[in-house]
């Protein structure tokens, strides 16, 4: 893992709302990806809250995608 990555998975652990336990970072491409508690905050709110904590030059956090619980599956059909 980077540096840039440990940095994130710390900063994002201590977001309120983001489930611990399921951040995961990857170096190359470079991204991360977490559950969230809608009830607690929002996507954007929650990412936010990670690039403020962050606190690094250069790096620009975004979200790409948000899956939904509630999107129907194939492994619920």
């Amino acid at each position: 893992m980077t540096a840039l990555a440990g940095k994130v998975a710390l900063a994002a652990a201590r977001v309120r709302g983001i489930d611990l336990g399921t951040v995961r970072t990857s170096a190359s491409p470079p991204a991360f990806s977490f559950a969230l508690d809608p009830g607690a905050r929002s996507p954007d709110s929650a990412v936010a809250e990670v690039q403020r904590r962050l606190r690094t030059q250069g790096a620009t956090l975004s979200i790409l995608r948000v899956v939904s619980g509630d999107a129907p599956t194939s492994a619920r059909n």
